[in-house]
């Protein structure tokens, strides 16, 4: 069996010209680790540009 590991990271939209961030965040599943505190765009399958805030969890899954 295969053995990988489950990330769950709170995330926020933020705004690229002036910093705001949205005021709810959603939590997401990713298999590949992320920075805490990273800006990423087109995250989680839709477009824009979301903030990394936590790392919830990060478990090991067999497959």
């Amino acid at each position: 069996m295969e053995t990988l590991k489950e990330y769950r990271y709170k995330i926020v939209r933020e705004d690229l010209l002036t910093g705001e961030q949205a005021k709810r965040g959603r939590v997401i599943l990713r298999w590949e680790p992320l920075d805490v505190g990273g800006l990423y765009m087109h995250l989680y399958g839709k477009s824009g540009a979301y903030r990394v805030l936590a790392c919830i969890s990060e478990e090991e899954v067999e497959l």
